[in-house]
């Protein structure tokens, strides 16, 4: 057989070849009767070459193929993977998914079909939020050039994209950028070669933002809950194998021990003591299999030093060096620095109190009112906007219930509402007869005509150029409504409505409705920015975090399209200063806060390269006097040095170095503590 790149399903490794493996020259060559298989089926292949071709075997046999694209090391991407007809339903594209994570690599779906995340929900990778939208523990990866989308700022110069979420309904995978319920970037892959006789094309052919809106409905209400069915569906996918007999008794393992025995770093007998450390390391998963060489040297070196520990740094609990957050484990002995972390995923993913706390408007006068509950003539003041920018003749039959529908008023009759208020007429527009009048029928129309005493024989064009030279039109009243300069002036009035809508939906729109009514000012941008500085101010008041940075967070947004760089600036560092402290967090909340927000992050290295540093620490210091002493976690100092440190330190080990320092969360500490308690060693006879 030709000496290309296999990959054998039980001898999966690192290696890579120099050059791209052609897929069906291979195929062709080598596998003629896989190929020939793909050919009756019309089986097309996804991409044209590969990094790794993995043989798929069934009791030693060869029934198909896998490929991949290699990331790096230890990150694939499944590109293509076809099984024989007859060897279908054994469960193989699990057994290939679970070998991988076995072995340590990370896997992501190139463009994957119905069918595959159909088999990903089947076996526990993935899950449905809905009939149709469903969220993935494995990321998926789109070509850019097989999505479809609006804009081409929104998904940037990446050529692959990755997301979690896909559509059965519409065979498609989705990526959003949302920024409110009625306002979002939506790309969704086009019909993969796979789903083509899957998806109904009618389906794709009506796709609009209304297909969309229920589906950022759902991310946007449910997004912290959909965001752990993640993480849980994560924890459950298979981990890493160890097998402990194959380490210890490896030549390779037993050349390591004796290279420290013949040069005198330890005796036979310590290297006992630290074979019998690494198991227990290994046994309780306190470190992970590539770490071994790591931990097996640190514990070779260290073993008869007792370094005492600093307090002016964040210790590792094995060995006293500093963290590196950014690492999944201590870079100077090998221990997993999250393994002692245990989430209660019940409370994890339904914390009740949470739930209920985030359930509500904001308020500045402390009116309750649920998320998502509207009233009544605000819901019917959308529903008209809508009619008016929508009405035309091919959907004035329905144009009104769909809007009624849609805001949740469909117990109302729109079109008698708009009717009554003048917003609509029914007069024919002489420049339109002829459209409109074929929405009447044969007997309508000649029954105009008897009205007029007029001869009502002919065929349908006849009756209605007859009544267009006899009848004055302004006598008829057409089918078709259309919207009057009252409805179109209702529109204008109603730009509080929408804007709320757009924008502040989370926030109660009588008093916007107030502010924005009473300002002197113009710009619904400043009315804005006055309306949520009173937010901001009732929330510290109140203490209510998320009241605090949801508003500070869309000044921001107002400032920058103010283009008011000086006011974003504070804005972020207020934002910054609010984030780090957890202000007004209830410390059973730590640990579903994050301490860094990444937008306000990326946004304030950005401001960084405009501003002096020190005038940045100055406007810090002013928010500082701003707040109660009391209600602050960190420090002056401590707040500078994190600021200090985002030139320097990428967002997520500065995030996890702040809740290391300053939020350890009690499940941490008293699960870390007990574990070590209960501890018991396990002899290593079996291994020997």
């Amino acid at each position: 057989m030709a000496n290309y790149n296999f990959k054998h399903s039980n001898f999966f490794s690192n290696y890579q070849s120099d050059k791209k493996i052609g897929i069906e020259e291979l195929l062709k060559k080598d596998y003629a009767d896989i190929y020939e298989s793909m050919m009756d089926e019309n089986f097309e292949l996804n991409v044209d070459d590969c990094d790794i071709f993995n043989e798929i075997k069934y009791n030693h046999k060869v029934v198909g193929f896998s490929t991949y694209n290699l990331i790096d090391n230890n990150n694939l991407i499944l590109t293509e993977i076809y099984v024989l007809p007859a060897f279908r339903g054994n469960k193989l594209f699990n057994w290939e998914l679970t070998y991988l994570f076995n072995e340590g690599y990370v896997v992501s779906i190139h463009q994957p079909s119905k069918k595959i995340v159909e088999l990903l929900i089947k076996y526990g990778y993935a899950e449905k939020i809905n009939k149709s939208l469903v969220v993935s523990a494995i990321n998926f990866t789109i070509d850019k050039k097989n999505l479809i989308f609006d804009d081409n700022n929104f998904l940037g110069n990446f050529d692959i994209n990755f997301t979690n979420l896909y559509d059965l309904n519409i065979s498609a995978n989705l990526i959003f950028n949302i920024k409110s319920i009625k306002s979002y970037q939506v790309a969704y892959s086009k019909v993969s070669i796979y789903d083509k006789g899957v998806v109904e094309e009618d389906i794709r052919k009506n796709l609009d933002k209304n297909y969309f809106d229920e589906t950022v409905s759902i991310l946007t209400r449910r997004d912290l809950e959909i965001e752990r069915r993640i993480i849980l569906l994560k924890d459950n996918l298979p981990s890493e194998n160890l097998d402990l007999k194959e380490i210890f008794s490896s030549k390779n393992m037993a050349d390591i021990f004796m290279d420290y025995v013949e040069k005198g770093i330890v005796s036979l007998n310590e290297i006992k003591m630290i074979k019998q450390q690494l198991f227990i390391d290994l046994t309780r998963s306190a470190i992970r299999m590539q770490a071994i060489p790591l931990r097996l040297n640190y514990l070779a070196l260290n073993y008869n030093n007792n370094k005492e520990i600093d307090d002016n740094i964040n210790p590792c609990p094995y060995c006293n060096e500093e963290l590196d957050y950014s690492q999944r484990y201590c870079i100077s002995c090998g221990y997993d620095t999250f393994n002692d972390i245990n989430t209660n995923k019940e409370n994890f993913l339904f914390k009740d109190v949470l739930k209920e706390k985030q359930s509500y408007k904001y308020s500045i006068n402390n009116i309750v009112e649920k998320k998502e509950e509207y009233g009544e003539d605000y819901l019917i003041s959308l529903a008209i906007c809508y009619v008016i920018d929508n009405l035309n003749i091919r959907n004035y039959e329905e144009i009104f219930d769909l809007a009624a529908n849609y805001y949740g008023i469909y117990y109302l009759d729109l079109r008698q509402i708009m009717d009554d208020k003048g917003y609509i007429t029914y007069d024919v527009l002489e420049s339109n007869w002829f459209e409109e009048a074929h929405e009447f029928n044969v007997s309508e129309l000649k029954n105009i005509l008897l009205k007029n005493n007029i001869k009502q024989s002919g065929n349908k064009d006849d009756l209605i150029n007859r009544i267009k030279s006899n009848i004055s039109l302004k006598t008829i009243k057409s089918k078709v409504p259309k919207i009057t300069e009252l409805g179109f002036d209702f529109k204008k009035d109603s730009y509080p409505v929408l804007f709320h809508d757009d924008y502040l939906n989370n926030y109660v729109y009588e008093e916007f409705a107030m502010i924005y009514n009473n300002s002197k000012k113009t710009s619904i941008n400043d009315i804005t920015i006055d309306f949520l500085e009173q937010h901001v101010n009732k929330a510290i008041k109140s203490k209510n975090h998320d009241q605090l940075v949801d508003s500070l967070s869309f000044q921001s947004y107002l400032h920058s399209q103010n283009n008011d760089i000086e006011e974003l600036l504070r804005t972020e560092l207020k934002i910054f200063f609010v984030n780090i402290n957890m202000l007004f967090v209830d410390e059973v909340y730590y640990d579903y806060y994050e301490a860094l927000n990444e937008d306000n992050y990326k946004l304030l290295k950005k401001l960084m390269h405009n501003y002096d540093f020190e005038e940045m620490v100055f406007i810090l210091n002013l928010i500082h006097d701003s707040f109660d002493e009391k209600d602050l976690n960190i420090s002056m100092d401590e707040t500078v040095e994190i600021l200090n440190r985002m030139n320097r330190e990428g967002y997520t080990s500065l995030n996890r170095r702040i809740r290391y320092n300053h939020y350890p969360s009690k499940s941490y500490v008293e699960n870390s503590s007990s574990k070590r308690k209960k501890l018991k060693i396990t002899s290593l006879d079996d291994f020997f």
